[in-house]
């Protein structure tokens, strides 16, 4: 469990606050392993976080695929 859905927005998707969200009882001590669990999994091989979505990674940020990858059509 993650507390909230993959494509949830709100305030309890968000990475930066993690432990207040706890604090808060927005998200479990466990949700907040799992969370960190994944990321590590994620950045350990390569792949970039946002801070607004624990659920959201990324291969290269928007402005490297604009300069280095081009439109198939």
């Amino acid at each position: 469990p993650m507390r909230t859905r993959f494509d949830h927005f709100g305030e309890e998707a968000h990475t930066d606050h993690e432990a207040q969200l706890v604090a808060d009882g927005k998200i479990t001590q466990q949700e907040l392993n799992n969370r960190r669990l994944l990321r590590r999994l994620m950045t350990d091989n390569g792949m970039l976080t946002i801070r607004t979505e624990w659920w959201h990674f990324e291969a290269m940020r928007g402005a490297q695929a604009k300069r280095q990858l081009r439109i198939i059509e």
